[in-house]
């Protein structure tokens, strides 16, 4: 053999290595890559979901004002976060915050999970 060494690339019609396929694995790489960045800092802050229509006093979020609704992130907001968010909702009527429950994946892809309180 005279020493040539053919590496694992394919070759083009024209002879020439074809190396689109290491391309764009680079560019799929970097649009990924980017959108986990993207995504990483959208973790929002928790917020009471009583989010209503322009001029009126309607909410159309789930949140009312004897059951506070909550939408958080789990891997950035603690239980004692949320109960003093719904304390301080509940305080507004003069009564306490008590946990009811929580459902996953029903708010922002920022803050996925809503908690659910009442007060008495």
């Amino acid at each position: 053999m005279s020493g040539l060494h053919l590496s694992s690339c394919e070759y083009s019609a024209s002879g020439r290595p074809d190396r689109s396929g290491r391309w764009g694995r680079r560019v799929m790489l970097a649009v990924v890559l980017g959108q986990a960045i993207l995504l990483a800092g959208c973790s929002g802050a928790p917020w009471v979901d009583s989010r209503r229509e322009a001029g009126t006093q309607t909410t159309r979020g789930e949140s009312r004002p004897d059951r506070p609704v909550i939408c958080y992130d789990p891997d950035v907001t603690s239980a004692a976060q949320l109960q003093a968010m719904a304390e301080q909702e509940c305080a507004k009527t003069k009564r306490h915050a008590r946990f009811s429950g929580v459902t996953r994946w029903q708010c922002t892809m920022a803050t996925p999970d809503r908690a659910y309180y009442s007060c008495q």
